[in-house]
């Protein structure tokens, strides 16, 4: 599993991106669920004002998979963290939004899932049975798909 580091600060969030061998995988922020981006590619909120971003996967390889994502804060900064609307498939860690003593937010999701023919990760084909490991019945997204895809929302 590959890890990603997406640091959020006041104003600014800033591209993701993890090298495997043959492929890139990335996180981009965008400003709607269809990946639209920022105008400018900056996020400016005033005190007080509600940020909302859509976390969207893109790969270069659409059976790529394998994503451990850190979302770094200001916690003095951004208050009420809340990750909603995730893409569940494979997923092995649900979003766990930590205050202290780093503000953050970790969740991820698994680099290998039991297809026909040997496939791995979010292809966009049919899922087997079992389509993807599930620890304690995490993994609610079973259809197929491939990148791009909006993995995530963050309110804060």
């Amino acid at each position: 599993m590959k890890r990603l580091v997406f640091h959020v600060a006041l104003g600014l969030a800033a591209l993701i991106a993890a090298h495997a061998a043959q492929a890139t995988q990335s996180v981009l922020p965008a400003s709607d669920v269809l990946g639209n981006p920022f105008p400018g590619n900056t996020v400016n909120r005033g005190a007080g004002q509600q940020l909302v971003f859509f976390g969207r996967y893109t790969s270069d390889n659409p059976n790529e998979s394998g994503l451990g994502l850190i979302i770094g804060y200001d916690a003095t900064k951004l208050t009420n963290v809340l990750i909603d609307q995730v893409v569940t498939k494979c997923m092995v860690f649900t979003p766990d939004v930590q205050v202290t003593p780093t503000s953050q937010v970790l969740f991820g999701w698994a680099d290998t899932s039991q297809r026909a023919g040997g496939a791995v990760g979010w292809p966009a084909t049919a899922d087997a049975t079992p389509p993807c490991i599930n620890p304690q019945g995490i993994v609610t997204t079973t259809g197929g798909f491939s990148p791009p895809l909006t993995l995530f929302r963050f309110r804060a």
